[in-house]
């Protein structure tokens, strides 16, 4: 019985021992290691005194030859992030122009002539007041708003023009309709100012069925400021045969392309819109964000109401419209072709 004793506190002993001698070379272990990096940080702290202390003088040459340095280091860096976040967002679907506002939150990105645009978000024009949950589609796909009715409240429309055909106004659904923009004139192919041969008897039918006229006017690309105005003109004397019955403004559409400079465009718009002013009309710009934003300077013309027309990301343009037309390739039954349904905006006053 003794000897298991004694066996057994010899083992113990022995396991005790082992221990010890394992803690005390660990610690040496770790005095080394500690020792090593103290020596390793001391050394990065005298190149650093070497370098940079201050002691140390940097010529001209030194100090241009750094920053050029650390400014294609810095490039490369955020080169690579960019090209990492454009790669993962492709792939997960997104177009290139979300991709692009991504990274131009500041400014306003529209697809333009085969590109891409860029413009100014000015903060002293008045701004769009909805959101994308604003609208929602109906069984057929259309957007119908569903935001608050103290923000604004909507009214629908459609758009025609002689190239609808003739209209069988009889059988159109007029009560889903509550306006009609119709086309009161244009240009040709060659750059000629015509009247609508349909304007009359489709503002005539529209005003029969009781629903809102709103004549429009549609400008055409490298047409001079004179002949674009005596247009304007023709148009409004047509009118004053109808004594007021069309309303009090006249919508003149942008076209989708403009070669000339913004400043051209936007001083025919002012003097577009005082000639119709003189004759107690009121003008409304129309287009799509690309022509709105990079043919003309909103900023000079922000007396003028705007209507948008654009189908795909409307929301995403940040100024007031006073109309939005969402969907510029409706069928609806009675009018041949295309028609375009629109929205007039009331806002409620502030």
């Amino acid at each position: 019985m003794d000897n298991r004793k004694r066996t057994k506190y010899y083992m113990n002993l022995i396991t005790i021992s082992v221990t010890c001698l394992a803690l005390v070379a660990l610690l040496f272990i770790a005095i080394a290691r500690i020792r090593t990096l103290m020596e390793t940080v001391k050394g990065y702290e005298d190149r650093i005194s070497a370098d940079a202390g201050a002691d140390r003088l940097y010529t001209a040459d030194e100090v241009e030859k750094l920053l050029e340095t650390d400014m294609q280091d810095a490039a490369i860096m955020e080169r690579a992030r960019i090209q990492t976040q454009i790669r993962k967002e492709l792939l997960q679907g997104e177009s290139m122009t979300r991709t692009l506002r991504s990274f131009y939150s500041d400014e306003l990105v529209v697809e333009d002539r085969g590109g891409y645009g860029f413009a100014m978000i000015y903060e002293t024009i008045p701004h769009n007041v909805f959101v994308q949950e604003d609208f929602v589609p109906d069984d057929e796909g259309l957007l119908q708003y569903a935001g608050d009715p103290k923000k604004a409240s909507l009214t629908k429309g459609i758009r025609v023009s002689s190239e609808n055909g003739e209209i069988a106004w009889s059988r159109v659904p007029t009560e889903e309709f509550e306006a009609a923009l119709v086309r009161a004139g244009y240009y040709d192919e060659e750059g000629v100012y015509s009247a609508d041969s349909s304007f009359y008897s489709n503002a005539s039918a529209a005003l029969s069925y009781d629903m809102q006229v709103i004549p429009y006017y549609q400008l055409a690309d490298d047409v001079s400021d004179d002949i674009v105005l005596a247009g304007c003109r023709n148009i409004l004397e047509h009118l004053e045969d109808y004594e007021g019955e069309f309303g009090d403004q006249l919508y003149v559409l942008l076209p989708k392309l403009i070669e000339g400079p913004r400043e051209d465009m936007t001083e025919l718009i002012r003097d577009l819109s005082a000639l119709l002013s003189a004759n107690g009309c009121r003008l409304v710009l129309g287009g799509d964000m690309a022509a709105l934003t990079l043919s003309v300077k909103l900023t000079e013309l922000e007396d003028i109401p705007v209507f948008l027309m654009q189908k795909k990301d409307p929301m995403y343009f940040p100024y007031r419209f006073c109309s939005w037309e969402y969907e510029p390739e409706y069928k609806v039954f009675g009018i041949p072709g295309d028609t375009g349904m629109f929205y007039l905006i009331d806002y409620p006053a502030q």
